[in-house]
């Protein structure tokens, strides 16, 4: 059955989509504890204050390294190595750190979406393939 017969589905009022539960989701709790569990071994293993010496974590960015790990490895199997490595794979983060704040004024403007989706500022965006950033994700 294909998406858009899921649609139909949906549309009709007999299932689909709009009805989903999770029923195909077997095995996701496995797997996400599986990465909570990479994820609180590397704050115990390299966060954990003592007396002695302080040790500070940048919280936000090791949550964008769980939510990447657990969305890689439910998607595609194994997880990209953000947490096991504790650095920032394919500049991801750094990207989105440099970037987030222009996109997010620029969406509000309704015009520059048409701009951007025009050359030459169509070249700067993500694209599948790219060797960093979300492209690298979506690749």
């Amino acid at each position: 059955m294909s998406f858009l017969d899921l649609l139909a589905k949906g549309a009709r009022g007999k299932g689909g989509p709009r009805d989903y539960s999770g029923r195909d989701g077997a095995g996701f709790e496995p797997r996400v504890n599986h990465i909570a569990a990479e994820f609180v071994d590397l704050i115990e293993r390299k966060y954990l204050s003592t007396l002695a010496e302080f040790r500070p974590i940048d919280f936000a960015h090791k949550a964008q390294y769980f939510t990447l790990d657990v969305i890689s490895y439910l998607g595609l199997g194994e997880a990209l190595g953000f947490l096991s490595n504790d650095e920032d794979m394919y500049d991801y983060v750094a990207i989105n750190d440099s970037m987030l704040p222009t996109i997010s004024v620029l969406l509000t403007i309704p015009w520059a979406d048409g701009i951007l989706k025009s050359w030459p500022f169509n070249k700067m965006l993500l694209k599948d393939g790219d060797n960093v950033g979300f492209g690298m994700l979506i690749g």
